[in-house]
């Protein structure tokens, strides 16, 4: 999920001979937000960050996932097809890790459970 901390007035009426004007962020901040959602437990973990989302941020979010569940056998985790979960990297990480990766289909977010929040 990719947060935009601006304005964006979508409708509004001014004079024509004033052109409305509205206070602002200065820049283009974004926040980058990888989340995980347990519909067993209701629970949530996230990682956030403020410059990119690439594959090291990938892995640090699986870490913060195996740090909540020490205790799991195995952690299944639904997938958007975004690059950064495809990466070499996060694969070669992956390979001895208790995270199992279940990538949706194209263009099916509504099936992702943690894009309802």
């Amino acid at each position: 999920m990719h947060l935009i901390h601006q304005v964006h007035p979508a409708f509004c009426w001014g004079s024509p001979k004033n052109s409305p004007t509205f206070p602002s962020n200065s820049g283009r901040k974004r926040i980058n937000i990888l989340g995980g959602y347990d519909p067993q437990t209701q629970g949530f973990v996230h990682y956030t960050n403020e410059t990119n989302c690439n594959a090291e941020s990938v892995l640090k979010f699986y870490n913060l996932i195996l740090q909540r569940y020490p205790l799991a056998q195995s952690i299944i985790l639904i997938l958007d097809n975004a690059r950064y979960f495809h990466a070499k990297m996060v694969r070669d990480w992956l390979a001895d890790k208790k995270i199992i990766c279940c990538f949706l289909p194209p263009y099916a977010l509504n099936l992702n459970l943690v894009e309802r929040f």
